[in-house]
């Protein structure tokens, strides 16, 4: 991966409707600044052609080391209302990865992790 890359994953799911609330993880690749907006709507219907969506804003601050996850912006139907995000900075050969868990639910915040 590029540095810099932010990589959400979710759940191996069926169809989009299964698991809306289930748990995601989110890759870090250290290196440089990146950028990310995580896109969601009810993946069944043509309501986000109306606004029925939500969009989060990431970012990672690679001097400073630190991921800044936004204020949600909008909402749809069946929407989760939060949701447990691990985040996972990677690591180069050798070195270890650094792990935090939290509870998003929709206000902003900042997480940060130690130094290499």
């Amino acid at each position: 991966m590029r540095a810099g890359s932010l990589v959400p994953l979710g759940p191996v799911v069926q169809h989009t409707g299964e698991h809306a609330d289930a748990p995601c993880e989110i890759r870090i690749y250290p290196g440089a600044d990146g950028r990310f907006t995580l896109y969601e709507n009810d993946g069944e219907t043509y309501a986000y052609e109306r606004g029925e969506r939500a969009t989060t804003a990431l970012r990672w601050d690679d001097a400073q080391r630190r991921l800044h996850i936004g204020t949600r912006q909008g909402r749809y139907p069946g929407m989760a209302a939060r949701r447990q995000v691990r985040v996972r900075v990677m690591a180069s050969p050798g070195e270890a990865e650094q792990t935090r868990t939290l509870q998003y639910e929709g206000r902003a915040l900042a997480l940060h992790f130690r130094s290499r």
